[in-house]
């Protein structure tokens, strides 16, 4: 016998695919919920947060948000939800978008050879201070702290601190070179050494 909340489940599926409001079955195309369903919910996730209580069940909870049976109960929600296809694809999409975003801000070529072929470039710290940037280690308050931000986080991070200036981009050739022997093959007189860099 199914439980209430996958029946609930089941029957929400059903309207929202007949493109009705999956709460009061009025016509409802681009969101889930109609206009007059949302504000009601709205406004109830508003008062439940100035209680301070869980926003799903109502009862009392330390954390924001959800209380810690909510979080157990929406956990296979969300892991079913991250594996759909098309959470990915979005995932992907959104990625590439920062990539590009970041890539044409600091110029869509390396710094020191001019080399625009994407697959060759990555971000790369001025003052070759990027084991000690702060700005690239995850918060204190994270699960995940002490990690550091790479790939398409790493990326974000950047738009959301406003594109720092001592950034720049460069192919992985010159970084390396620059990280290894304190000066870049290509123009070794030019470039500043790294400090700590290696003799060639």
């Amino acid at each position: 016998m199914e439980s209430r909340a996958s029946q609930r489940r089941v029957k929400y599926a059903e309207l929202r695919a007949a493109g009705l409001c999956g709460n009061c079955a009025r016509p409802s195309v681009t969101r889930s919920l109609c206009r007059k369903c949302r504000t009601k919910h709205n406004e109830r996730l508003k008062t439940r947060r100035a209680k301070g209580v869980c926003t799903q069940c109502g009862s009392k909870t330390k954390s924001k948000g959800l209380c810690r049976s909510c979080r157990v109960k929406a956990r296979p929600y969300q892991r079913n939800r991250k594996r759909s296809e098309s959470y990915r694809e979005n995932e992907r999409k959104r990625a590439s978008d920062n990539k590009r975003i970041v890539f044409a801000h600091y110029g869509n070529q390396c710094s020191c050879c001019k080399e625009r072929r994407e697959q060759f470039l990555t971000i790369a710290h001025k003052n070759d201070d990027g084991a000690r940037d702060h700005r690239c280690r995850v918060r204190k308050r994270s699960k995940n702290y002490g990690r550091r931000y790479s790939g398409s986080a790493w990326h974000a991070r950047i738009i959301k601190l406003g594109f720092p200036s001592d950034l720049e981009l460069q192919c992985w050739n010159c970084n390396m070179a620059r990280a290894h022997f304190g000066f870049c093959c290509n123009k070794p007189r030019l470039n500043t050494p790294r400090r700590g860099g290696r003799a060639a």
